[in-house]
């Protein structure tokens, strides 16, 4: 029997800061009992657990932001505080009972959250510093977890924009779960319903919340629209899923059409690489912000494996990265942080990533420009590794093609041996990025194609780089490397993951698929030592078929020497506009579903709708959606007087 540390009745809970630490001991796990808080009269129980029961518990973890979007104008609900904890939102009673609710229905007995279960004073650091160290396993071992995306003050609907998404925390607890058992705990007045492709809208509370598949969300986020079928619509599988939907909402939670979105999706997938999953992770971090810089490590650091024990101060994040990027390559996983934010300008002291943004504690991470700061969702686009570089790779090789007729032979020669060659298994063991190792200074060593390039003022038709500068490759390579002083490393081919087509498929006419560089520089000929000056893309993969792709050994940093200890980094400036016109143009797959992408509604107008009609089918996706409104509401109207 697990002892009892906290337990308070929900009427004395009402409006009042409790403090769970005093029956609380250091380093151990706590988890809430659903059923003590859904049954009448309803109390809240706090019970505490060793950390090695963790994988025998069925319990489900929440994920939420620490200040989320506010009451507004509505109706202030019963909350409660907890104490050493008042700086964020105040905590709905009726949140956490549909919370529990929800977790009982996917089959958990408790609900982990982290303001009642990890202890807050101050004077009780060892405790969060022992969390912390088992925050992946508390995600990876829980039945399921529960997203509230507007914070724990009031539930919010697929209308309203919500912070969920830009904070670092909720990264880990998402990814961290061995299945996507992800549900979303949404305000919704349609009851339970279903979705032609997969998946369903399960209600939790009548005519007020429901739960959706996370990962379908976000599909439908990037994607444009989610279409749903009413419970109860006859339908066979056979049938075109869209032809039977009931209703195309437009979900705005996680930032309608967001690189913010498209990057989560790709990091969610299955049956990818884990080159691809990894490189997702590292754009879905740059795209997220905390309060405190170090978190962007820390944050992410269970989803590679790894666990940093050495405290760090709230600045530290440089130190933090590379000390991640070290136990990482040491466990054989490639340096898959390689372009994933490449618009941005290299780290001027480990410049194998792209610059650090600026956290904050509300909004977004933010780059600062000549103009003022911008959001980085302008930077970040939604690229991903395609399985286009499995074909790439075996295309540029030391040897040169004659012409771009034999460069485009020997490209199809490598897509038809993927065919039969690239199933799932062989798919997830793919080497998309390289492996090497990292000293203690940042330097990456690592052995990759690349050629000899330099810099030209007018435009070249090799590689247009993202600080609006032009490189050129050199015809021939016979004299010594020595001699080169600049080189385009392949990092691979990107284009937009989408889930419905899966990983493996093949280019569509329109795709816009780029081949993504780093242009490296020797600044230290006696250690052989490089930094990345720039990023480059170029899109026409047969005309670098015609180059010779050798592989070299680089050491890859600096080139500024890091910061002393405890001494503060300022912040790099951008001193060029972001350029994303490559992925931000529709591609195949996105102008085949155009029309049903501008069919999306808001989900206040759908409920509206179908509260004045309820017997209706089908949602009048049409110019007259608000004529039909307001004559639904002058009947109801009249029917009342």
């Amino acid at each position: 029997m697990s002892p009892i540390i906290l337990q308070l009745s929900l009427d004395d809970l009402k409006n009042k800061t409790i403090n769970v630490s005093p029956k609380a001991t250091d380093g151990r796990f706590r988890l809430v009992n659903c059923k003590a808080f859904r049954d009448p009269p309803g109390e809240l129980q706090v019970e505490e657990f060793s950390f090695d029961d963790m994988p025998k518990i069925r319990y489900a973890a929440i994920s939420y932001p620490w200040k989320g979007v506010g009451v507004g104008t509505r109706p202030v609900l019963p909350t409660f505080n907890v104490k050493d904890a008042e700086d964020g939102d105040p905590i709905s009673i009726d949140v956490v009972r549909s919370a529990c609710i929800a977790a009982i229905q996917g089959g958990a007995e408790y609900i982990w959250l982290d303001r009642l279960c990890i202890l807050q004073a101050k004077a009780r650091k060892t405790d969060k510093q022992a969390q912390i160290e088992h925050m992946h396993e508390v995600y990876s071992c829980c039945e399921l977890c529960i997203v509230i995306p507007g914070g724990l003050e009031r539930y919010v609907s697929l209308d309203e924009e919500t912070p969920w998404i830009l904070r670092s925390w909720t990264l880990q607890e998402v990814l961290s779960p061995k299945t996507r058992k992800v549900k979303v705990l949404i305000e919704w007045k349609l009851g339970s319903c279903m979705f032609p492709r997969e998946g369903a809208v399960r209600e939790v509370d009548e005519k007020r919340t429901a739960t959706i598949a996370l990962w379908k969300l976000l599909d439908d986020t990037s994607e444009g629209s989610m279409e749903f079928v009413k419970k109860g619509t006859p339908y066979s599988p056979d049938d075109n899923p869209r032809n039977l939907a009931t209703c195309f909402i437009r979900p705005n939670i996680f930032h309608h059409g967001s690189s913010h979105a498209r990057a989560l999706v790709a990091a969610m997938a299955t049956g990818t690489p884990q080159d691809f999953k990894d490189n997702a992770i590292w754009q879905c971090s740059q795209l997220r912000t905390s309060s405190r810089p170090v978190d962007m490590v820390l944050s992410i650091m269970g989803m590679f494996g790894v666990t940093l024990t050495t405290k760090y101060e709230p600045h530290e994040r440089l130190r933090a990265t590379i000390d991640l990027a070290k136990e990482i390559l040491k466990k054989g996983r490639s340096a898959s942080w390689l372009g994933a934010s490449f618009r941005l300008p290299p780290c001027k002291y480990i410049s194998t990533f792209s610059l650090f943004p600026e956290t904050q504690v509300k909004g977004g991470a933010l780059i600062k420009t000549p103009s003022g700061s911008q959001d980085i969702s302008n930077f970040v686009g939604g690229e991903n590794l395609s399985a286009e570089t499995i074909t790439a790779l075996g295309c540029l090789t030391p040897s040169a093609a004659s012409n771009v007729f034999t460069a485009g032979i020997k490209y199809l020669l490598n897509l038809a041996e993927r065919i039969p060659r690239w199933d799932e298994a062989a798919i997830s063991e793919a080497e998309l990025l390289p492996r090497g190792s990292m000293d203690d200074e940042g330097y990456l060593e690592i052995e990759v194609r690349s050629h000899p390039v330099r810099p030209k003022k007018s435009k070249t038709n090799f590689l247009h780089a993202v600080d609006r500068t032009w490189w050129e490759a050199f015809g021939s390579t016979d004299q010594d490397d020595h001699e080169f002083y600049h080189f385009a490393i392949f990092l691979g081919v990107y284009k937009k993951y989408h889930e419905r087509e899966g990983y493996n498929s093949f280019p569509a006419p329109g795709d816009r698929n780029f081949g993504k560089f780093m242009i490296v520089e020797r600044h230290d000929a006696k250690l052989q030592r490089f930094h990345t000056v720039t990023f480059g893309v170029n899109g026409d993969m047969l005309a670098l078929g015609k180059l010779e792709w050798k592989k070299r050994k680089f050491r890859i940093g600096g080139p500024e020497p890091l910061p002393k200890e405890g001494e503060m980094v300022e912040h790099q400036v951008v001193d060029y506009e972001p350029e994303l016109a490559s992925t931000m143009q529709m591609d195949f797959s996105e102008l085949q579903d155009l029309s049903w992408r501008l069919k999306g509604r808001p989900q206040k107008e759908v409920e509206e709708y179908f509260e004045i009609h309820p017997e209706a089918d089908k949602f009048p996706h049409d110019g007259l959606v608000k004529c039909i409104l307001n004559e639904g509401k002058n009947k109801l109207k009249r029917r009342s007087s």
